[in-house]
């Protein structure tokens, strides 16, 4: 079943395609902004992430001391 014209013609977008506006410069990118959101984030980010990750090498490194591992260098 083949939509008639009408309903074709009221389903079409009016403009296909995307154009940037002519008459608008675009907006000032807010550095400031993104640089202090930037730094708060990193803030928890990087201790979180030394917590998750680096959990099990500070076990296995303490596991070794006890165990005598680390006494003797290769």
């Amino acid at each position: 079943m083949q939509p008639t014209p009408q309903l074709r013609k009221l389903i079409q977008e009016p403009h296909p395609f995307f154009r940037f506006p002519v008459t608008q410069k675009a907006a000032p990118v807010g550095l400031k902004f993104y640089a202090t959101r930037f730094g708060r984030t990193a803030r928890f980010i990087v201790p979180a992430f030394t917590v998750f990750f680096g959990w099990t090498f500070a076990t296995q490194y303490a596991i070794d001391i006890k165990n005598g591992v680390r006494e003797f260098p290769l």
